[in-house]
This record gives structure tokens, C-alpha cells and sequence, in this order.
């Protein structure tokens, strides 16, 4: 609470940086920070929210490249937080609008960071919409988390799990760690029985 008398201050400065500079990282870094100021500040936010809207919304308006992807994401997950702090009265529209397109990038981009912004959308949507939430886009969502879920390839049929050689170990190496340990097991039961015996022995020497 102390600190909130400064974040305007901070939140001017913040503008300025993104506004003096083309560094797609630099951009990047400053939409990062805009999501936990919104936190503290709630619905005290809604004023400074257009201004970042602003500087969101050309990096949701095209298809990004292997360069812009970061800043892209970013944006994404900025605008989530965003709309989950403030609420759905300020950033309807573009939410509505950034979901629409990047559904429809996401057969073409195949990378876990962009599909992850989207998810994270997808999920504000889902809590400030509520029930204006667009079924098609819905549907476009659960569809895209099932074939993620389908292509994680460390899911596997069980029967194909228990069957499956591991190809990176020599079978030999097997065998030999099998015999060692088969071994090492035999002498351990050897000098466990040989101190019984002694223990036997000492026994019958006390009772005599």
C-alpha cells in the first residue's frame, strides 16, 4: 500500500519506454510488467488500460514471425492478466478480437510458448465473458487442448510401455547388472548365515 502513491509515476515512465524504442524486447519487457501492477491496483487500473491496449494491439494484429513471437505471446498473456484484474467493460473487444486470431494462427504455429498464451486467453475469456463467451471459440479451444494433450509423447499405451526395449542401454550391460546384483545377493545371504552359525556357536559356549 505504501508504494501505490508511485505507480503512476512508474506507469508514465513505463509508457515512455515503450513509446522511445523499436527493441521488440525492450517492448516486451515493459508489457510484462504491466500485469502485476494491474493486480495491486484491481479496477484503480481501468484508467491506464487503454494507453496498453494500445501498445498491445499492433503485435495481435499480425501473424507473428520467429522474431516477434516472444513479443507476441507476451501480449497475449499481458492481455489476460489484464482483463482478469480489471474486468471485461475495458478490454472486450480486443480480447474478443486477439482470441479470434490467434485461434485461427494456431494450426500454423507450432510452438508450446504461443499455445500456452492462447490457453491462457482462452481462460480469462472463459472468466470475465462468462456466458457472451463464444461457443465456436469454445469449441476451437477444447478441441486444441485435447490434440495437446493427445501429442505429448510421454504418453504412451501401457501394454506398448512394458513392452518397449530401451534401445539406449546394451542388452549385455543388462544382463551383467542383472548377474552382479544375483551375486551380490548370494554373498549377502552366505555371511548372514555364517553369523548365525557363529551366533550359535557363542550360544552353546555360554550354556556350557
Amino acid at each position: 500500500d505504501e508504494h501505490k502513491s508511485s505507480i503512476p509515476d512508474v506507469l508514465q515512465v513505463l509508457f515512455h519506454v515503450h513509446a522511445s524504442t523499436t527493441n521488440t524486447k525492450v517492448r516486451e519487457l515493459v508489457l510484462a510488467v504491466y500485469p502485476a501492477i494491474a493486480t495491486v491496483m484491481k479496477d484503480k487500473f481501468a484508467p491506464y488500460l487503454d494507453p496498453i491496449i494500445t501498445q498491445l494491439s499492433p503485435n495481435l494484429n499480425q501473424k507473428p514471425n520467429t522474431e516477434t513471437l516472444p513479443v507476441f505471446c507476451t501480449s497475449l498473456h499481458t492481455l489476460a492478466s489484464l482483463c482478469r484484474a480489471v474486468g471485461t467493460d475495458h478490454c472486450k473487444a480486443i480480447l474478443i478480437q486477439a482470441l479470434d486470431f490467434s485461434l485461427n494462427l494456431y494450426k500454423e504455429i507450432d510452438e508450446p510458448e504461443f499455445r500456452s498464451a492462447i490457453f491462457s486467453l482462452g481462460g480469462a475469456a472463459s472468466r470475465v465473458l462468462k456466458n457472451e463467451f463464444n461457443t465456436v471459440h469454445i469449441n476451437k479451444i477444447m478441441e486444441h487442448i485435447f490434440e495437446s494433450l493427445r501429442s505429448l509423447d510421454w504418453i504412451e499405451d501401457v501394454a506398448a510401455t512394458e513392452s518397449r526395449k530401451l534401445e539406449w542401454v546394451d542388452e549385455e550391460d543388462i544382463d551383467n547388472t542383472s548377474n552382479t546384483i544375483h551375486d551380490e545377493h548370494e554373498v549377502k545371504i552366505e555371511e548372514e548365515e555364517e553369523e548365525d552359525d557363529d551366533d550359535d556357536d557363542e550360544d552353546d559356549d555360554d550354556e556350557r
